[in-house]
């Protein structure tokens, strides 16, 4: 049997299987015929790396959001090609691997759902981004826009790895400064990354006071 893809193309459904099972770590296609599949956890989540899991996706994000803006300025349709095909499923897998551990741990508190949920959130913005630089969209303002993304969401990965009342007031002073510039004309997109970031330092913010 068959299903549409994102795209309407008519894709067989164990090969969409296979693409989302490829987005956990640690999970195989063990057996598979040509009308069923099974799946199987064949490594263990491990709780100890929980921490570098939530790293390496926010880096993934950052680097992308470098070359998301750089494939932008340049008119680079190969890398924003690469962008909108593959670094989204390196996000997701991540971030499933994340809410796989949480989901068997009680060492993190659950507002770390959420956040995961916004980084899932942003690699989708930055996908359909980079799908509509490929079709010509790419004027000045919205490269202005992305640029101070980039900033803001820089001031976000600080706050992460260093919460000081320091890192959120500059956090603070670029979302006053994006929002001033916003029109409520922007790119749809934008706007929700801005709110995505948004919910990150709430939660951020939340999990600290916990802590504390």
């Amino acid at each position: 049997s068959t299903m549409k893809n994102e795209e309407g193309k008519e894709i067989p459904v164990l090969e969409v299987i296979q693409s989302i099972i490829d987005r956990f770590v640690g999970m195989e296609i063990i057996r598979q015929t040509t009308s069923f599949c099974v799946a199987k956890e064949i490594s263990a989540t491990k709780p100890d790396e929980f921490e570098s899991s939530m790293r390496r996706v926010m880096l993934i994000l950052s680097t992308t959001l470098d070359d998301l803006l750089e494939g932008m300025k340049k008119g680079n349709k190969e890398m924003l090609q690469n962008i909108y095909a593959y670094s989204d499923n390196n996000v997701n897998k991540f971030c499933y691997y994340c809410t796989r551990i949480l989901s068997k741990s009680r060492d993190h508190h659950p507002v770390y759902y959420t956040l995961i949920n916004h980084l899932e959130e942003i690699g989708d913005t930055i996908k359909y981004l980079a799908l509509q630089g490929m079709q010509g969209k790419r004027e000045p303002a919205l490269l202005s826009t992305i640029d101070q993304l980039k900033t803001m969401y820089g001031n976000v990965m600080k706050l992460y790895h260093h919460p000081t009342k320091e890192a959120l007031t500059e956090f603070n002073k670029n979302k006053k400064a994006m929002r001033k510039q916003l029109t409520g004309k922007e790119n749809p997109l934008v706007m929700q990354c801005v709110n995505y970031l948004v919910g990150m330092v709430n939660a951020i913010l939340l999990i600290n006071a916990i802590k504390n």
